[in-house]
């Protein structure tokens, strides 16, 4: 690719090839102008597409965004990139970021406005807002740039097997938070899916790597007890804003979330799809947001030892009918009552069913 891209098509099919690094066809022609902001982005590994290392050999500067483990005090991770539209950097003060594609003229524009509702200036740090903070923020002519923090490059929290009850739901819960808060401000996110969710660890599995199952009568090894455990909600690529003065009985969608760009490559759909969705009807996403998420809650109760209260929460939310569900902020203050009506004992109760097969 040697002029900028006009859409995001361009990025996709310029990227088609099967041995098309990133690094080399879409962002490599960016370079100067992100060094010019002082972001170095990171170089290209050869023999290994759509991995990246750092541009230098100095260790990740403290930024707040990342913990990791003792054991990996000095272990730099390669960037495995998700999706062509993002690109890792280093800052002139060795931070580490990752640069993302939000805008290509009008294609984007719910996507930009989402952020900077939730993400831009001090909305970025108000309690309960768990949307990754936009750091930065770089046009070049019709192309606007976001500037995240790196946070784990893939979501490792199902790497690490829950301590007890009061992990689980602590877990859940911070989840459900993210999700209230971009809905209090009438954003439906639209993909509330495991993989838009991240934290704040870096790197590896570390702690003597908690999701090994223990030998029959120990517990399972600690991990999010073992620092400011934090889940941060990312891509909102699909996401739907409204406006605050707008009749809410306008606040409706129709058919499944898939943009044109990737429709006319052939992409298709490949979520779970809540009912609602393939109506041919107007539908309300927010509810269909709280039937993600409760899809969800329900795949990670099929492993672990729930509470029957919270069973029957997330049930609700994953009802066939979208009126049977509860708002996200509902299902928060209900989940938050059931946490309080446990005992302490009942809070470290273990819930990893073991297999026993």
């Amino acid at each position: 690719m040697q002029v900028p891209p006009h859409s995001f098509l361009d990025l996709y099919r310029a990227c088609s090839a099967p041995d098309a690094h990133p690094r080399t066809i879409v962002w490599e022609q960016f370079a100067s102008f992100f060094a010019s902001n002082g972001l170095h982005i990171w170089n290209a590994i050869p023999g290994r597409l759509l991995a990246w290392a750092p541009p230098d050999s100095r260790p990740r500067a403290p930024d707040g965004f990342s913990y990791r483990s003792p054991t990996d005090v000095d272990r730099s991770y390669d960037f495995c990139q998700q999706t062509i539209v993002l690109c890792p950097a280093r800052t002139i003060d060795g931070r580490d970021v990752v640069i993302r594609i939000v805008r290509i003229g009008d294609e984007g524009k719910h996507h930009e406005e989402a952020l900077r509702r939730l993400a831009t200036g001090n909305v970025a740090s108000v309690i309960g807002n768990h949307t990754a903070p936009v750091l930065q923020w770089l046009s070049l002519n019709a192309i606007t740039f976001a500037v995240f923090p790196y946070l784990s490059s893939s979501d490792p929290t199902c790497l690490y097997l829950y301590e007890d009850t009061r992990d689980l739901l602590g877990h859940l819960d911070q989840m459900l938070e993210a999700l209230e808060f971009c809905h209090a401000r009438l954003i439906a996110h639209r993909d509330v899916f495991q993989q838009n969710f991240l934290c704040n660890f870096y790197g590896g599995i570390g702690f003597d790597r908690s999701a090994v199952p223990p030998p029959v009568g120990e517990l399972v090894r600690p991990f999010r007890s073992l620092f400011p455990f934090r889940i941060y909600l990312i891509d909102f690529e699909w996401a739907i804003c409204f406006d605050p003065e707008s009749d809410p009985a306008t606040r409706v969608v129709r058919g499944l979330p898939l943009p044109p760009d990737k429709k006319s490559l052939g992409a298709e759909y490949t979520r779970p799809i809540a009912p609602e969705m393939t109506s041919g009807l107007p539908y309300d996403p927010f509810l269909t947001d709280v039937w993600q998420l409760g899809t969800y809650f329900q795949s990670v109760a099929e492993e672990n030892i729930i509470p029957a209260a919270a069973l029957r929460l997330f049930k609700r939310m994953a009802a066939v009918s979208p009126l049977a569900r509860p708002t996200a902020r509902e299902a928060l203050v209900e989940l938050r009552e059931i946490k309080s009506s446990l005992t302490l004992d009942e809070m470290r109760t273990p819930v990893w069913i073991r297999d026993n097969a």
